[in-house]
Order: structure tokens, then C-alpha cells, then sequence
């Protein structure tokens, strides 16, 4: 991944997280993409070039997330690159089922639905980036 970014994928109810992931993956030395920041003309284009150009996805899911037709536009284009998904659970009892389950199928996921909770699960996290980066 020394050259492609991180990109955070996530339903806008759940940004305020998403930017707390943001920050703490830039502390800890990595280039991200998040739409915050990164957006462009056009959404599409937008989302279609974050995902071309990453090395991998952290995916917060969420019911939301699930619901929104942008998010699964990503999700699904991220799957039909096989860009490396980790999912990060942004809602504590979510359980990801129908398209969603699919795309994210056995992969390890992370809880990140709370400071607390993060901060305990986060440098597993790290490590599982880690494993990616060593792949690409």
C-alpha cells in the first residue's frame, strides 16, 4: 500500500466516527480517503476513483449503511475489484445480511461503535492493515 491510500466507506449518519477513524489512521502514518475531504465534481466519480485508487476498505457498517444506494454502489464496485474490505461495525448490534453480507462474508470485523470500544479493538486493526499492506 505504499502508494494507495485508505479508503473510508460509510453512511453520513455515522461521519462524525468515520472522521474519528480518519484521524487516528493518519496518526498512525497512513494516507486516507474519505469523502469528507476528497470529493470531487461528480459522486460517482468521486467514490469510483477513491476505490480505484486504494489499497483497501475500511467499510463501516451499519443498518444505514446497508440502506443507502451509494454506499452499496461502493461496496459492490470495491467487491468487483477485490480490493481487500475490512469491515468496522459502527453500530453496536448491526449484523450485516442481503448484499451487504455477501460482500463482506467471513472477514474479520473490528467494533468501532464507541470511543471505548475502539481504542480496545484498534491495534488489532493496525495489525490487520498491516497484513494488507504486506500483500499489496
Amino acid at each position: 500500500m505504499a502508494n494507495k491510500h485508505i479508503l473510508i466507506s460509510y453512511q453520513w449518519d455515522h461521519q462524525d466516527r468515520a472522521i474519528k477513524i480518519r484521524d487516528k489512521l493518519q496518526q498512525a502514518g497512513y494516507r486516507v480517503w474519505i469523502d469528507v475531504n476528497m470529493m470531487e465534481d461528480n459522486l460517482l466519480n468521486a467514490m469510483a476513483k477513491g476505490v480505484d485508487e486504494a489499497g483497501a476498505i475500511l467499510m463501516c457498517i451499519s443498518s444505514k449503511y446497508k440502506a443507502s444506494a451509494n454506499c452499496q454502489a461502493e461496496a459492490n464496485y470495491a467487491f468487483k475489484l477485490k480490493k481487500p474490505i475490512i469491515p468496522v461495525k459502527v453500530e453496536k448490534d448491526y449484523e450485516a445480511d442481503g448484499w451487504l453480507g455477501i460482500v463482506i462474508g467471513t472477514s474479520l470485523y473490528f467494533n468501532a461503535y464507541s470511543d471505548d470500544v475502539m481504542e480496545k479493538t484498534w491495534p488489532q486493526l493496525l495489525r490487520q492493515l498491516e497484513s494488507v499492506a504486506k500483500k499489496n
